[in-house]
């Protein structure tokens, strides 16, 4: 907040002084940044496409993600790198053309960028704490796995919720097949059946 209100400022106050030296303990700190920042997201990123199934793409894969804490590594990196990028060309261009705007246009940029970052955050942590479902993707699965049995005949009234960065709770009405399941039980306990019955005559 204050750095959008110092840029909108900037901007409406008229051309901003121009540094003429920008020395290179600017350029160090602004490249240190990028570079440990940058790592962070490298390796982050890594271990995504490691834990990748081959058939998703990243950002398919992204979505099915549920930890929380992986995406504010990822976004929080995203937008560091991301601002030391359009700081370094606002000073840049600021330096080369004499003129403080770009300087101020980057801030704002970069403003506006942090903002986003915070709500897409608010919006993560906001669905994990309050139990999202799991995606229609992930149920129908384990809905067909279940069908497959043959002492099943139908599965309704399905309910999920996500309780956990990898867990998550599945509830459904099952309509058995008594028929299968007789046969079975005739098969299984046919002795103790022959037994009970002799006991009787």
């Amino acid at each position: 907040g204050i750095s959008f209100n110092h840029s909108v400022t900037a901007l409406l106050s008229g051309p901003a002084m121009i540094v003429d030296n920008v020395t290179w303990h600017v350029w160090a700190v602004l490249g240190f940044s990028f570079l440990v920042d940058g790592l962070v997201l490298a390796k982050t990123t890594q271990g995504l496409l490691a834990s990748k199934p081959p058939d998703m793409t990243f950002l398919q894969y992204l979505k099915t993600l549920r930890d929380p804490t992986t995406f504010a590594v990822l976004l929080e990196d995203s937008a560091a790198c991301c601002g030391v990028v359009l700081a370094s060309g606002g000073i840049a261009l600021s330096q080369y053309f004499g003129m403080g705007i770009f300087d101020n246009l980057a801030e704002f940029a970069i403003s506006g960028l942090l903002g986003a970052m915070g709500l897409a955050l608010v919006k993560i942590n906001t669905e994990s704490l309050l139990g999202q479902a799991v995606s229609p993707t992930i149920t129908n699965r384990i809905r067909s796995m279940m069908l497959n049995s043959p002492a099943i005949d139908d599965i309704r009234n399905v309910q999920s919720q996500w309780v956990g960065p990898y867990t998550f709770s599945f509830k459904a009405e099952i309509d058995v097949d008594g028929t299968y399941l007789s046969a079975r039980l005739q098969t299984r306990y046919s002795h103790e059946f022959s037994n009970l019955r002799a006991k009787e005559a």
